[in-house]
């Protein structure tokens, strides 16, 4: 019953489920670092569009042409849904800046040069004409990670929030590892790492040394993937990463609300909103509120949470909706009637067919 009304959720919500894909915007930037145009990627939520008001955070990736596409369809999976492990995030595909070879050898000198363009050329640019909160979120994977992790460690003031995956830490000479280690321990307060080991055994006394000193920071989240296979771990990492870093946008634990109800709920989310830098619905924890207090025998909040739901968003279907199926299962279907009425009329004046079909059959079956 439980996975048959997520997939209802999924049908209301996203009626057109399979057309979530982000939007590619092939981008031509003039660097002043480097005195040229610069070829650039960015992928924005498949109804930015849709909105001009809402802000997203900024994703942005070492990924190549090999792993993008998966990546992006992840993101689009994970966040298409307002339940979902993660929220929408403009991608930004780090650009080939292809410096003269004597600078790519130097030891860092790429990365260095790599954050001017980034800080000084192509964030400017895309927080003046995209909807770019201010929460940045990096992420990488194997050699292309080792990028990524210096990006993050050397640079706190513009990332907030880290993923990296299988970095190559056996590919870097131990000066490097150290500097790393140093600056993740000096700027990791405040900010979240979830970083993971991968496959290649040469990296594992690598990585410990690394994380040694990082594990009494609650900003950090270590695991092992030694055991999955080199090309699985970057799907089961990010998708760890995302629910990890993000895990304040949703509440799994209603006990220790309760009893401040909707105000309680409320000021978590302007916690959260605070946090990311930019205003979130909290309208999905207060739905979770609501179906809690009718788990519980506490029918009447719950009625008193649902009603301040409907109140707020007398448009959405879905909010009558829950609130009719948690009064049926109370057996309250006098109650519940109209609340049916009124979704399967919202659902029609919306065109959503699915939502009809669906609501006319609980209608058929506890009217008739």
């Amino acid at each position: 019953m439980k996975n048959l009304f997520i997939a209802i959720a999924i049908c209301l919500f996203s009626p057109l489920s399979w057309a979530i894909n982000a939007v590619l915007h092939e981008l031509d930037i003039h660097s002043d670092v480097l005195q040229r145009r610069l070829k650039v990627n960015l992928y924005v939520p498949y109804n930015y569009e849709k909105t001009d008001t809402k802000q997203y955070p900024l994703l942005v990736t070492s990924a190549g042409s090999s792993r993008m596409e998966v990546l992006r369809s992840q993101v689009d999976w994970l966040s298409h849904v307002d339940f979902g492990p993660m929220p929408q995030m403009i991608i930004l595909q780090l650009p080939d800046i292809e410096v003269a070879q004597k600078e790519e050898l130097a030891q860092g000198a790429y990365t260095n040069k790599l954050a001017q363009v980034l800080h000084k050329d192509i964030f400017v640019y895309l927080k003046s004409v995209f909807r770019i909160a201010r929460y940045t979120v990096l992420e990488g994977f194997s050699s292309r990670g080792n990028i990524a992790l210096e990006l993050f460690a050397q640079y706190p003031q513009q990332y907030q929030g880290g993923i990296i995956t299988s970095p190559a830490l056996g590919l870097a000479d131990e000066d490097w590892r150290k500097a790393m280690s140093k600056a993740l321990e000096n700027t990791l307060k405040g900010r979240s790492l979830h970083l993971s080991l991968g496959s290649f055994t040469e990296n594992k006394p690598h990585f410990v040394a690394l994380t040694k000193p990082l594990y009494n920071f609650e900003e950090s989240s270590f695991v092992d993937l030694s055991a999955e296979n080199y090309l699985s771990a970057p799907l089961l990492s990010f998708e760890q990463g995302a629910k990890w870093l993000f895990s304040d946008m949703r509440i799994v634990d209603y006990a220790p609300y309760a009893k401040g109800g909707i105000a309680a709920v409320l000021s978590q989310q302007q916690r959260a909103n605070k946090k990311y830098g930019y205003d979130m619905s909290p309208n999905g924890k207060l739905q979770g509120l609501a179906n809690y207090y009718f788990e519980q025998g506490q029918a009447h909040k719950g009625k008193q949470v649902f009603e301040h739901l409907i109140k707020h968003n007398p448009t959405n279907v879905i909010y009558h909706l829950r609130y009719a199926q948690a009064l049926l299962k109370i057996s309250q279907p006098i109650a519940a009637k109209p609340l049916l009425k009124s979704a399967l009329a919202l659902a029609k004046a919306q065109h959503n067919e699915e939502a009809q079909s669906y609501i006319g059959s609980l209608i058929n079956n506890n009217f008739h």
